[in-house]
């Protein structure tokens, strides 16, 4: 199962990151003491890092991983239209879910933290999933407690399409998150438009950005969502695009000058 996994991976850890770093110190102390031949106590010093650095990953493994933050960035575009003024999107991304397993409290907070914030939108950018897809399973019920009050959208990423496109897609609508795969959905306030655009996971080959393109309203700003952010060397090609929200890093890819927070 995916808890007993977890729990190989984190014994094998344990034992595998301080051997690495007791060695890698215990090399350098050896060159230390040929450079100056002195005695440094070579071992000593080694077993006290090894054992910080098993302390690390136990605490990163088990607590650390639940202390979250939310992060805010604004970004600025001069021909935003002002009924978006200070539009807030909240992006959730790289969960991995079956990190997770049996442990619906932690994602609990998660959620009610999301909430808390009150967020125009709500988006997801890919890999929902880690290594199964029915481990999403047990959270649907918690996740579909996320609000957003223009809706929650997603993309998929790498590992959701390794494990089974379909049931992730099947489980995203359980949790009442829209997926869009390849699409663009208007977002409308006051009669001006804001429009949002999601690709397919570009590792596996899934986008069409063609696709994107018909459905795009010219002169009309744009959002893309793509679990890739190497994306943005693509996106950042079309007029209609202020911003790319990605996945496997913090920051967006594309810092353009109203008021949208992230």
């Amino acid at each position: 199962s995916m808890y007993r996994l977890s729990n190989f991976l984190l014994i094998f850890l344990c034992f595998a990151v301080p051997k690495a770093i007791f060695v890698i110190v215990i090399l350098i102390m050896k060159l230390l003491f040929l450079i100056s031949g002195r005695r440094l106590y070579g071992g000593y010093i080694a077993g006290v890092v090894a054992l910080a650095s098993l302390a690390y990953v136990v605490y990163g493994a088990t607590e650390g991983k639940q202390h979250f933050q939310i992060r805010e960035v604004t970004i600025t575009y001069k021909d935003l239209p002002d009924a978006f003024d200070g539009y807030r999107i909240l992006q959730l991304s790289d969960i991995h879910s079956g990190s997770w397993t049996r442990n619906g409290k932690a994602i609990q907070k998660a959620v009610d933290m999301v909430n808390a914030e009150q967020a125009d939108l709500v988006v997801f950018t890919g890999d929902i999933v880690n290594n199964i897809a029915t481990e999403l399973d047990e959270f649907i019920p918690i996740l579909s407690q996320i609000k957003g009050k223009d809706g929650v959208y997603s993309v998929l990423g790498n590992h959701d399409h390794w494990m089974d496109a379909k049931k992730v897609k099947e489980a995203l609508n359980n949790a009442n998150i829209i997926n869009l795969e390849n699409d663009v959905y208007p977002l409308q306030k006051q009669n001006k438009t804001l429009q949002i655009a999601g690709v397919d996971s570009i590792t596996l080959h899934k986008d069409d950005i063609e696709k994107v393109k018909e459905k795009l309203e010219k002169n009309t700003p744009a959002i893309m969502l793509a679990h890739e952010p190497d994306f943005a060397d693509t996106t950042s090609k079309l007029p209609q695009f202020i911003l790319q929200l990605s996945g496997p890093v913090s920051y967006t890819h594309l810092t353009l000058p109203t008021k949208l927070e992230v």
